[in-house]
């Protein structure tokens, strides 16, 4: 008995020791983040969910950029709840995964904040209530337009997080860029629906109508800058699955590129809400449930009273 009792406490000790060595990480980054790295927004959905004080503004050094051509992008934090450890990440798109990291997107970074070429990530453990931090990048080598998004993340032992998603508050915190350049020789793009404005929910049908002098060589549609279809030949339309992406508001651009490399766009705001449609169809499952619940209790207390008097018949007989 003793044996196993050495054991036992031999193994809780261990195991103290190796929460203890951890605990720092942990508390530094907690579900899962990872300090200074080629990070997705939002750590791929699991963390830093609480909202955050601290205010967020962003600055790029031009609007305009040639392909390949370098720009600074400088994000500013002030204020919020983080304890020493902060971090600020700029993405191509809202989303949980890899394709928000801008490289994906064709961005270069030739220097992030650490003077490292790699990280859209980067983290401080001395946040005092005021930070800003400047990468230099090389835009995309595709013309179009191309928007960069801001978000900070608060560790210490908390899991704040700003980037202003709910459209209500305030706008999301972004740069947007012209990649190449449009001329009076350009497509003219009309987006046909949806209109300007419009609350988008499930399947949405995308028409665009092009004027062109010469050959379209592509249509690119993006939602927040980020590409989600494209053709080279018409009919120009699409079927949009809204429930893909997050309830909020989004700019989506149509870009059209003549085979003279001229471009044209038209670009409207949109909001999509599917959050209401999915209560809705929770509340009917719940009430056919309900439903078919007490149905099922009803036949049941009828077959219980049927049984009963069937009994009570046959014990009548028998006396």
């Amino acid at each position: 008995m003793r044996s196993r009792n050495r054991i036992a406490i031999l193994i809780a000790t261990c195991l103290s020791v190796i929460a203890i060595a951890m605990s720092p990480t942990l508390v530094a980054f907690p579900n899962g983040g990872e300090p200074n790295s080629p990070q997705p927004y939002d750590c791929g959905g699991s963390c830093h969910s609480n909202p955050s004080s601290a205010t967020m503004t962003m600055w790029a050094s031009k609007s305009q950029v040639d392909p390949g051509g370098e720009v600074d992008v400088i994000v500013n934090v002030t204020g919020g709840q983080a304890v020493d450890v902060l971090g600020i990440m700029i993405v191509s798109e809202r989303s949980p995964s890899d394709s928000s990291i801008p490289t994906v997107n064709g961005w270069v970074i030739q220097k992030d904040p650490t003077g490292s070429t790699n990280f859209n990530y980067v983290q401080t453990t001395t946040y005092s209530g005021s930070v800003s931090m400047k990468w230099s990048l090389l835009a995309p080598s595709i013309t179009g337009f191309y928007t960069l998004y801001a978000r900070t993340m608060h560790g210490g032992g908390e899991a704040f997080a700003t980037d202003y998603d709910n459209p209500a508050d305030k706008v999301p915190v972004s740069v947007s860029f012209l990649v190449g350049s449009i001329n009076t020789a350009a497509p003219t793009v009309i987006i046909s629906a949806p209109s300007n404005g419009t609350t988008l929910s499930g399947v949405v049908p995308l028409e665009v109508t092009l004027i062109s002098a010469a050959s379209i060589q592509y249509v690119s549609v993006r939602l927040n800058g980020a590409e989600i279809a494209n053709k080279s030949a018409g009919p120009f339309t699409w079927s949009l699955e809204s429930t893909v992406f997050k309830d909020g508001v989004y700019v989506l651009n149509v870009t059209a590129r003549d085979v003279n490399g001229h471009l044209g766009y038209q670009q409207i705001t949109v909001t999509i809400s599917n959050a209401s449609q999915t209560s809705v169809l929770i509340t009917w499952i719940w009430t056919l449930a309900a439903g078919t619940i007490a149905i099922l209790a009803w036949i049941g207390v009828l077959i219980v009273v049927a049984l009963t008097i069937r009994k009570r018949h046959i014990d009548g007989r028998l006396r």
